[in-house]
């Protein structure tokens, strides 16, 4: 197998391993191109995520979070949409409140796109759809 196929592979395995062990929850779209993060997830989990051949939109989110909640839907779309080109992960800030602090992640919610591993932009608080979308191509 390619190096470029093992290491998305890996983080998705640790993503099942956890919620296997009853550490977290997995949700996905029809083709999946949405993941949901466990809980307690690691610096070295999060990492994992971002080694993709897609470009990675990280979503840090609450379920109490209003703007949170007016984006899902849209983030969903994007999800569905462009399922070939981008992988969208939301991770639950309630469950992961130690990876957010050492992301220094301080509000919610928050965008973060990495393409080959790189971020390339980063969002606090409530974005439109085209804005994300901008940030995907």
């Amino acid at each position: 197998m390619k190096k470029s196929i093992l290491l998305p592979l890996l983080a998705l395995l640790l993503i099942v391993q956890s919620c296997a062990n009853g550490q977290g929850k997995k949700n996905e779209t029809k083709d999946g191109a949405t993941i949901t993060a466990g809980s307690n997830l690691t610096r070295k989990q999060y990492d994992a995520l971002l080694k993709s051949d897609k470009i990675v939109l990280i979503d840090f989110y609450a379920d109490w979070c209003g703007p949170c909640k007016m984006m899902k839907p849209f983030l969903e779309e994007i999800a569905e949409e462009m399922k070939d080109k981008v992988v969208v992960i939301k991770i639950d800030a309630d469950q992961n409140s130690e990876l957010c602090q050492e992301l220094s992640i301080e509000a919610l919610p928050t965008l973060i796109v990495y393409k080959k591993g790189t971020m390339m932009w980063h969002q606090v608080g409530f974005a439109p759809k085209e804005e994300v979308l901008k940030y995907l191509k």
